[in-house]
């Protein structure tokens, strides 16, 4: 499996402000299940949702709800998602993007320093090049 199919959640996730408040704003500790739930297809959506019928029903069925629109609403509230992005149709979250971002940097500056120290050759090739010599 690869690295890059998980994300980091802090122990005191479920105390934060914002995660409190989506907690006392309706459901609980379900609001935190589902707000969980919503970060993983997040992630796996690379950032955003496109809120199509389609993809409502897809998160209607994943978060295990029938009020979809008051769940997300709930999330812009308590700026758990962005507010502007869901009045045009898209899901959010600033802090996924953000994380995806730094993960697609860290690639790209790995990538680099591969190439400087190996040439853009694979270690093997190296190896097999100076055993050969």
């Amino acid at each position: 499996m690869k690295g890059n199919r998980f994300f980091s959640v802090s122990y005191d996730m479920p105390t934060h402000p914002k995660v409190d408040m989506l907690r006392d704003m309706g459901g609980g500790i379900v609001a935190l299940g589902r707000w969980v739930a919503l970060m993983c297809l997040l992630y796996d959506a690379n950032g955003v949702i496109e809120l199509t019928d389609l993809n409502r029903r897809m998160l209607a069925k994943r978060l295990e709800t029938d009020d979809v629109d008051g769940f997300l609403r709930s999330c812009a509230m308590c700026e758990l998602i962005d507010a502007e992005m869901l009045s045009a149709g898209r899901v959010a979250s600033r802090s996924v993007c953000d994380q995806l971002e730094y993960y697609r940097q860290k690639s790209e500056a790995g990538k680099k320093g591969n190439e400087k120290r190996w040439g853009g050759k694979n270690r093997k090739s190296n190896r097999t090049s100076e055993s050969q010599s």
